[in-house]
């Protein structure tokens, strides 16, 4: 077996696919993964339901979190925002995190807590310690491709 290309995004595809799995376990929902059609446009979210309306974004950072990576959330957050504006229906909208500290960036008194309550969009946390260590070594491997090539 070969090892993975350096910035291989797999390992968090697979951790973001084991989250979703949990969470619908914990929840006791069944989410549904197919893009959605709106507005003349294609919307792949992680999970979603039109009954019960929810709307589920997974992501599997593990650790301290660069400015283009809380940008990426935010891209969710919006996202699910568009989905709900164009159905217009109310949906419950849920960030689910692998990372109990990279959730913690978007909680306390900054900007991106506050939007996040304004907007409804609730945060959970669903740590798979297997998961963790896999995504970790990922990012290991991604940090160092990004460093051989910054040289």
């Amino acid at each position: 077996m070969h090892e993975a290309h350096l910035s291989s995004s797999k390992a968090q595809m697979i951790a973001e696919k084991e989250i979703l799995i949990k969470f619908c376990e914990r929840k006791d929902i069944k989410l549904d993964s197919t893009p959605l059609y709106l507005k003349d446009c294609r919307v792949e979210l992680d999970g979603h339901s039109l009954e019960p309306p929810i709307l589920v974004e997974v992501y599997s950072r593990v650790g301290k979190l660069a400015p283009s990576q809380i940008k990426k959330v935010l891209a969710d957050v919006l996202k699910m925002l568009f989905v709900e504006n164009s159905l217009g229906k109310k949906f419950q909208k849920i960030i689910v995190f692998l990372d109990e500290g990279v959730r913690d960036s978007f909680l306390g008194d900054s900007w991106r807590a506050n939007a996040l309550k304004i907007f409804g969009i609730k945060t959970e946390v669903i740590s798979i310690p297997e998961m963790c260590k896999l995504v970790l070594e990922a990012q290991e491997r991604q940090g160092r491709n990004f460093r051989k090539n910054k040289r």
